[in-house]
């Protein structure tokens, strides 16, 4: 016999599993003899001739082998014993009955009457009289005997139980067991006997120990497992390590630092190996039956499993568990929940230790079999997960082993089984999707791994998601561009600094377009239009030239579509559509050199047919633009001639060298905007095709053909350093040239004609220039991809001048920065350049010079400056450098020094401050000279001594130690007014000797904040034009302010007039005789984005600026002349547009950076500054929105609205667009700040102190402008969109908007939409539930309009309000203790939906049927079913509706309106999990109170929905299982009373899952306590009955009736085959009084009566029979004697021609055919005759009766 749980069968006796291990002797086979059976019995102990029933053996002198002659010639007859067995006396008794009716009945009833009472008496009652087979003592041998026949099986168990032995119990009875193989029926047979007197003992000693038999039991089977684990654990010293492993894990056996171990191990040899093995096997085996049968205690075994899996320190222990114990009880882990997180957990820990463990492992052989034992879990998990995916929702161990799950579960998993069971790799594939999400939502990375649950259909609705993508990607790569340093060299292309590429750009906006060339289309589309957004048509006219010029865009085939379309006929040429396209045509630029036929081609679309030349227009924009160009870069000294044709003139052919502008005349070009004003004007009203004609065809290729033709070699110009085809620009018509390229915004020509300057020219100065033009437009360049031929050109110059003995140092810096910037470039390069760095030039010796002191060289260099003159003081300087005491700060101490007392020898400074400035121009202009004459010689000397050419530290120093606030000694000029120190520190920053940064750090800030501070602490009486006081301060200011315009300001040279002379002459007397020149401008154009707008650090210098103006300005009289010019600074740095451009970059961390600093305002002066601060942020941004224009779509009450504040908060959100999203976020962030100061303002007024933080959240509410933006914000955020396409994708970005606005947001303003929010939620009002717990908005009065909102309408409005809710609870500005009351109140709102439940039922079952119609409906009917089927067929009467509509004005609340208000509480909930775990206390969070309201919920047809809910059940499935693993985890360290009191109560919640759904009632008893089973309890009520307790018909007290049984050990007294030996009416284990058994009279067949009794006439009469003592067997009621039954058949069928027939229950009817009652005479006679024989065995059945 085998267990009904039992895979295999038993190792016995004639088992065909039977494992072949032989433990006998073979015997020497005997000759065989026939021999009787050994268990059947023979017919007779008397005649022993008879034999055996059934057998027939051969006999020599039997009857039929006689040799008669009857029996040769007629065969052998058996004839019968009787000679009529065919008599019947029913005829006789019939006969005699007929004739009175009445006797008939009232033998019936008696005959009835005495079998009830004969059943009744023949019942067993009473408890059992079972007593346990009794243990005796046996000398060894009989032991041994004994076990050898209880492992054969040759001997029933009721022989063996006769004399059982003692000495084997606990331990050393299993391996008893397991070394004899004992089949595992018998052996669980004899553990009962040993456990039942064991038991019985301990009842004998008065025993007080609570532990039943089970448990203990379990303790021995557990050690008795254990113990032969730890023979496989290798011995580990204490010095040893486990380096090896991974995370606890030994390594395998047979690696090569455990060999010295292997000596006494189980896997020694292979002899040991397999008995191990085979013990093992058993030992499991055994255990399992053990389990099955009820022996052991499930809680206890399963929990070991477990924890001895979870301490394994080796794989191969753990490989044993796997495969021969965790196998095994999978499907009673599955019964649980904590019992397969506790196997999840451990698996995946082990699977992680496994991974690592697999790459240090040493050989192949273990490779395989780690990866055996790594397959086998990861098949097992696989199969966890497939039956039992709920399980695996464990947020904590998901977020911990994510990248494991992955592995096992993911994509990469299911690529083999995808091909075998392509089904099985489906299902896995959903099942993990949807579990990450279920996962994830406790995660909080929902958003990063969101479950994509269905395809769009609407293209529409794909197209604009992809455009909001495409914006953000085309944003982020502009913004980096936009940085001046923010796209690299990437080989051929660019890469900007988050490492995105074209290619990978083009990848992520291209992605899935798979060749549909709509989708194509469109997505150019949306990147035109994110290119045109700010300036339509120029912009586009911009993108299609560069378009054209890289031959991305054809103008021949738009002309030939255009064409095509019949746009260009003549009567089309009027359309709207068909104009915009010839402005198009107009604008676009042809390439060069253009066809002629496409000339025409143009010409005729534009301006039509009949007019045969090209429009005049155009020719005289042309003419125009040539003939401003040419004079604007006119050659000194040549003619002017009117030749359009050439750019210089016919004379320019004859130069040898650039012109040189030294004289004060010439250069009066570089110090205004002489052409600039024109051509400007000029090229901004051109076309574009005009203007790329002009530069394109004209302006570049005559510069070309600027070059020197021919250099005749004389007396006089022998020393030029010039050879033909050598460019012959000067600086001034470079940077001309390049400036006006820029007003035509050819950004190609401009790189075009630097790299082609670059090559050609022999100036010097022109290095930089050219080198600063390309870092001006360098983003450009890397754009157009011609990167590496920039670098390429500069590294071919740098060795076209090394191979001249000279290096440009501004050419090596350029080159360094390409490299940084991601160009390649070779080793012996890369050496070469280095050695070029630290070359230093052969300086010639001047014996004479060298022996003067350096102020002597210096006097002398400045008396007579020449170019010669200073490349000899360089040389001489750097031949003594190694003699200098102070180096490079010495030398420039001394240069200012020279320079200084030059000018106060020639009274500059009392110059330039006298009104007469035009009298002393030649001697303002002479210093100015050699001022810079002087800077050139600083530079050249750095040049020589640093490897960068700058003197950063020793500027620095020299302004730390002399012109800044703490230094001891200050310039005098610093407050002399109209100095010359601005144009000399703006001279040392063109020469790159100083960054601009450094000079704003180190000198204008320091002095800009001592001056703020003077005029705060001062009062502005002081600060008159008259005091003289503060004079030096004003004239200091002052001077600062044209030093931050030199720096930071000017970008153009000064308006010319009709005298360019008397132009720059009336600047000097406005703004000072100290002015930049062209080329001077241009380099610090050049230097001031890069050092003042690349990154916020920078930014902060610009942002100092102002906010130090807005501080004097705040505190200055009105009367003060320096607020004009402050204002005026002020204004001018804000409409620089390089800085409003860096500002516009990256809009949001401009704001947190600079406005928000300095926000905890101490005074009222700082709320003043604060606000200007926030203005001009606001300004920057681009803060001018349309205030007056009408918003259709206004949320804000007309009744609310405040002057400013109102009307700005609408014009943000009227001008909300996907282009400007986060711009307009920022702007109702300074509006908030704005609020936020007033608020401040008003409480420092009022309180005279600083407000704490508490006090500003408790002055939140009285803020007037605060509370319009929270309704304006939840009316936003509630509002329901509308059902075109557009307004709810406005919708969605008006949404998307409000999220984004929550993470700049302050802490007050948080603090009141987190109290509006939650009071939307859980604030309790009179109105009657379900109205309680329905969101509202403002506008509807505090109900849900049912009109004007659907349940779809309300289901968007509360997945708004839980987004928003969830963002606005991630910042955190909570306390723990406003936490856990938001938890307590939404304790309280869910608690509600536990009532109603028949409500709920109604709902779900009838559609569109509110809830006061379903409760109304439930109340008449006073059923479910009943007012089911009301609602289904009649309805409710038109009165009762009419009156319960007049009646109250509340909205028709349906299920989906209830179920979604739900799901919002639960899901704010989530958040709170955590919270709830660290407090779960009844005065705080109460967890066991949660979980007994969300349990009953689980069967709640608004979270079930009858199945139709999956997703909402699972989720409600996922949070209780959370709180009750929480909870367990808390009872294990609570103490045992309480811990047993909550179990309690977890447990009596299974009655509570009633409602569940069958298909959903598995899942969610899954998650409650273990419950206990037995195969042969759980199914029947013998629980109760062993118990002796009424039959329970619920089904907690039925579980509670089986546990108590398990705990009484009753599994334990059900032993097989077993009686007393002196048999009782109820001795066997389980009472038959249970089965109302009944006593039996047993008649015994011939065979076993002749056994007893012998053959002959004293065979047991009837009434020896009916002694009970002689035979008892028992029945079950309501079973009928299938033998007599047969028999009445028989006599039926032999008896066709009776004259009555009997019914089944006995009685008699008379037949009236008299056919039928004309019976033989023969036939009664041989009734008759066996009328004695028939009474006889008639009694013998009626006696049995129905008795089995």
């Amino acid at each position: 016999m085998t267990s009904p749980y039992s895979t295999t069968s038993s190792p016995g006796h004639l088992s065909p599993n039977m494992q072949r291990y032989n433990t006998h002797n073979n015997q020497q086979l005997k000759k065989y003899t026939l021999q009787a059976p050994l268990r059947l019995p023979p017919l007779s102990k008397t005649m022993a001739n008879l034999g055996h029933p059934g057998i027939y053996p051969q006999k020599p002198t039997q009857m039929e082998d006689i040799m008669t002659e009857s029996n040769v010639r007629t065969g052998f007859i058996d004839r019968p014993a009787v000679s009529n067995e065919h008599t019947c006396a029913y005829d006789m008794v019939y006969s005699k009955l007929q004739d009175d009716q009445r006797v008939l009945d009232d033998l019936g009833t008696f005959a009835v009457d005495v079998l009830k009472r004969k059943r009744t008496a023949a019942r067993i009652i009473g408890p059992s009289s079972f007593k346990p087979p009794m243990r005796s003592t046996l000398i060894e041998s009989k032991k041994e005997y004994w076990m050898n026949e209880l492992a054969s099986g040759t001997q029933t168990l009721r022989k063996l139980a006769r004399n059982v032995p003692h000495g084997f119990k606990g331990e050393k009875l299993l391996e008893t067991l397991a070394g004899r193989q004992v089949p595992f029926l018998r052996a669980a047979w004899y553990i009962k006997v040993v456990g039942l007197s064991e038991m019985h003992q301990r009842n004998a000693n008065n025993s007080t120990q609570n532990i039943s038999q089970a448990q203990q039991w379990t303790a021995i089977v557990v050690n008795h497992l254990r113990r032969q684990l730890n023979e496989l654990s290798p011995f580990q010293s204490p010095n040893s390590t486990n380096a090896a492993s991974g995370r606890g894990y030994k390594a395998h056996p047979s690696t090569p630092s455990n060999y010295h171990d292997n000596a006494s191990k189980p896997w020694a040899t292979p002899e040991n190996r397999e008995r191990f093995e085979q013990k093992w096997s058993y030992s499991t085996k055994l255990t399992k039956w053990q389990y099955c049968e009820g022996l052991l205690d499930q809680r206890t075994f399963l929990k070991f499993t477990l924890d001895t899996l979870t301490q394994c320190t080796s794989f191969e222990a753990m490989w044993l568990l796997l495969t021969f114990v965790v196998q095994d009880y999978v499907d009673e882990y599955r019964r649980n929940r904590t019992l397969m997180k506790l196997l999840i957990e451990t698996l995946i820990k082990a699977y992680g230790a496994l991974i690592q463990q697999l790459g240090q492992l040493p050989s192949e052989g273990l490779l395989d079999v780690y990866r055996d034992i790594q397959k086998y879990i990861e098949r097992l998990l696989q199969s966890l997960f497939l039956s039992t995916p709920d399980i695996f929702v464990i947020p904590k161990l998901y977020h911990q082993y994510r990248h494991l799950f992955d592995a096992i579960f993911g994509d990469e998993s299911r690529k083999d089984a995808a091909t075998v069971l392509p089904d099985v790799a489906h299902v896995m594939q959903k099942y993990w999707a949807m579990v990450k999400a279920r996962n994830e939502i406790f995660c909080g990375t929902l958003e990063e791994n969101q479950l994509q649950t269905r395809q769009e259909s609407d293209e529409e609705r794909r197209i604009q998601v992809n455009e909001d993508h495409i914006i953000r990607t085309l944003d982020g790569i502009g913004r980096n561009i936009d940085s001046g340093t923010g796209l690299l060299i990437d080989e051929n292309s660019w890469m900007d600094l988050r490492g995105q590429t074209a290619p990978s750009a083009t990848n992520t906006i291209f992605n899935g377009v798979n060749k549909d060339i709509s989708t194509m289309q469109q997505r150019v589309n949306i990147m035109c239009r994110w290119a045109t957004t700010n300036e339509p048509k120029p912009a586009v006219v911009l993108l299609f030239d560069t378009l054209i010029r890289l031959h991305l865009f054809s103008y021949q085939k738009y002309i030939l579509r255009l064409i095509a379309r019949g746009d260009l006929e003549p009567r089309r040429r009027h359309e709207s559509s068909t104009v915009r396209c010839l402005n198009y045509l107009a604008s676009f630029p042809l390439l060069t050199p253009a066809p002629a036929y496409l000339i025409n081609q143009r010409r005729v679309a534009i301006y039509g047919t009949r007019n045969g030349q090209m429009n005049g227009i155009e020719d005289q924009v042309l003419a125009q633009l040539k003939r401003l160009t040419k004079r604007a870069l006119a050659v000194s000294g040549l003619p002017q001639d009117d030749d359009l044709n050439s750019l210089f003139g016919s004379e320019a052919t004859s130069l040898t060298q650039p012109d040189m502008d030294d004289s004060l005349e010439t250069m009066i070009p570089y110090f205004t905007d002489t052409f600039d004003q024109e051509i400007s004007q000029m090229i901004r009203s051109a076309t574009r095709y005009t203007i790329l004609n002009f530069t394109s065809e004209w302006l570049v290729p005559e510069l070309k053909r600027f070059v020197v033709k021919s250099v005749p070699i004389g007396e006089d110009n022998w020393r030029v350093m010039t050879s033909p085809g050598s460019c012959l620009l000067n600086v001034r018509q470079y940077v001309t040239i390049i400036k006006i390229l820029e007003y035509a915004k050819d950004y190609l020509n401009i790189i075009e004609v630097a790299l082609w300057v670059l090559e050609k020219t022999n100036e010097r100065t022109l290095y930089s220039f050219t080198v600063d033009t390309l870092r001006r437009h360098a983003n450009i360049l890397k754009l157009t991809n011609n990167g590496k031929r920039v670098a390429e050109a500069v590294w071919a110059k740098h060795q076209s001048l090394q191979s001249r003995g000279t290096r440009e140092r501004c050419l090596m810096m350029y080159i360094i920065q390409l490299v940084q910037e991601g160009y390649r470039i070779t080793d012996d390069m890369r050496t070469q350049l280095q050695q070029d760095l630290h070359f230093k030039p052969k300086v010639r010796q001047y014996p004479s010079r060298n022996d003067a002191p350096l102020t002597t060289e210096l006097k002398q260099l400045i008396q007579s400056p020449t170019l010669s003159s200073v490349h000899n003081s360089i040389d001489s300087v750097c031949s003594r450098s190694q003699t200098m005491t102070h180096g490079l700060y010495s030398m420039f101490t001394a240069v200012f020094e020279t320079l200084q007392q030059y000018g106060r020898e020639r009274q500059i400074n009392t110059l330039a401050a006298t009104p007469e400035i035009q009298e002393h121009k030649e001697e303002l202009y002479e210093f100015r000279r050699r001022m810079c004459y002087m800077v050139d010689f600083i530079k050249g000397v750095a040049d020589q001594s640093t490897l960068t050419g700058q003197l950063d530290d020793a500027v620095i120093q020299w302004l730390s130690q002399q012109c800044s606030p703490i230094s001891a000694t200050l310039l005098d000029d610093l407050h002399e007014p109209h100095t010359w120190l601005p144009l000399f520190l703006a001279l040392l920053v063109t020469r790159r000797l100083i960054c601009i940064d450094m000079v704003l750090k180190h000198f204008v800030l320091p002095w800009f904040e001592v001056i703020s501070r003077e005029a705060q602490q001062r009062c502005e009486s002081q600060w008159t034009e008259t005091t003289a006081e503060t004079r030096p301060l004003r004239q200091l200011c002052k001077n600062l302010i044209d030093l931050v315009r030199m720096l930071v300001v000017q970008d153009r040279c000064w308006p010319a007039s009709s005298s360019l002379s008397s132009s720059f002459h009336s600047h000097q007397q406005h703004h000072g005789p100290w002015v930049l020149r062209a080329d001077e401008i241009f380099q610090l154009q050049v230097q001031r984005q890069p050092q003042l707008a690349t990154n916020l650090d920078k930014l902060d210098y610009m942002f100092g600026l102002v906010r130090n103006s807005i501080t004097i300005v705040s505190n200055l009289p009105y009367s003060s002349l320096l607020i004009q010019d402050l204002l005026k600074l002020r204004t001018d740095l804000l409409q620089l547009e390089w800085f409003r451009r860096a500002c516009t970059r990256d809009v949001n961390s401009i704001y947190h950076h600079f406005a928000t600093q300095h926000h905890s305002a101490v005074a009222g002066g700082e709320g003043e500054i604060r606000k200007k601060m926030l203005s001009i942020v606001d300004e920057l941004i681009g803060g001018n929105m349309n205030i007056d224009q009408d918003c259709q779509d206004s949320m804000v009450p007309t009744d609310l609205l405040e002057p400013d504040f109102g009307q700005r908060l609408q014009a943000v959100f009227a001008n909300l667009s996907q282009w400007n999203e986060e711009q307009c976020r920022v702007q109702l962030n300074l509006l908030l700040d704005n609020i936020m100061i007033n608020q401040h303002n008003q409480h420092h007024h009022t309180t005279g102190g600083v407000p704490s933080s508490s006090s500003v959240s408790d002055h939140v509410e009285s803020n007037k402008e605060l509370d319009l933006f929270v309704k304006f914000f939840f009316d936003a955020v509630l509002a329901s969109a509308s059902d075109t396409e557009t307004q709810q994708q406005n919708a969605q970005r008006r949404f998307d908007f409000l999220i984004n606005l929550i993470h700049g947001l302050r802490e007050p303003i948080l603090l009141a939409l987190l109290n509006h929010e939650t009071s939307s939620t859980t604030t309790t009002t009179t109105a009657t539930f379900p109205y309680t717990i329905l969101l509202t908005s403002s506008g509807d009065h505090g109900l849900l309009a049912c009109e004007s909102t659907s349940s779809t309408h309300y289901g968007q409005r509360c997945q708004a309000f839980y987004l928003i809710m969830q963002h606005l609870l991630a910042k955190d500005v909570w306390s723990n203790q406003k936490k856990i009351e938001l938890v307590q109140a939404l304790f309280r709102q869910v608690e509600q939906f536990k009532g109603a439940m028949n409500v709920y039922k109604v709902m779900e079952n009838v559609h569109h049927v509110s809830f006061a119609d379903a409760s109304r409906a439930l109340q008449q009917a006073k059923s479910v079913e009943v007012a089911v089927t009301l609602l289904k067929t009649e309805g409710l009467s038109e009165s009762e509706a009419v009156s319960s509509s007049s009646s109250s004005n509340a909205p028709s609340v349906m299920l989906q309106d209830i179920r979604i208000s739900l799901l919002l509480r639960l899901r704010l909930m989530v958040p709170f999990v955590s919270l709830i775990w660290e407090h779960p206390r009844e005065d705080e969070c109460n967890i066991l109170e949660w979980i007994k309201v969300l349990v009953p919920l689980l069967g709640n047809p608004i979270v079930h929905g009858n199945g139709s809910q999956e997703r909402m059940f699972e989720f409600v499935l996922d949070l209780v299982s959370l709180l009750i693993d929480a909870l367990f985890e808390l009872l294990v360290e609570a103490p045992r009373d309480l811990r047993k009191t909550n179990l309690a109560h977890l447990s009596a919640m299974h009655s509570e899952l009633s409602d569940v759904p069958s298909m959903l009632h598995c899942r969610v008893k899954r998650i409650l306590p273990f419950l206990t089973h037995n195969i042969y309890l759980s199914n029947t009520r013998l629980a109760s009955s062993l118990l002796g307790v009424a039959n329970a018909t619920d089904p907690q007290q039925q579980q509670q009736h089986l546990e108590l049984s398990m705990e009484q050990s009753k599994p334990w007294e059900w032993l097989e085959d077993y009686a007393s030996e002196q048999p009782h009416d109820n001795d066997t284990p389980i009472s038959f009084s249970l089965f109302h058994g009944r006593k039996t009279k047993k008649t015994e067949n011939t065979y076993i009566r002749w056994y007893h009794f012998g053959f002959g006439d004293n065979l047991p009469s009837l009434a020896d029979e009916d002694d009970d003592a002689m035979s008892i067997h028992v029945g079950m009621v309501g079973r009928p004697n299938l033998k007599r039954r047969k028999r009445q058949r028989n006599e039926q069928d032999s008896t066709t021609t009776a004259a009555t027939t009997t019914l089944e229950n006995g009685m008699l009817y008379k037949v009236d055919d008299p056919k039928q009652t004309q019976v033989p005479q023969q036939q009664q006679q041989s009734r008759q005759q066996s009328t004695t024989l028939s009474s006889t065995e008639r009694r013998q059945d009626m006696e049995d009766g129905e008795l089995p």
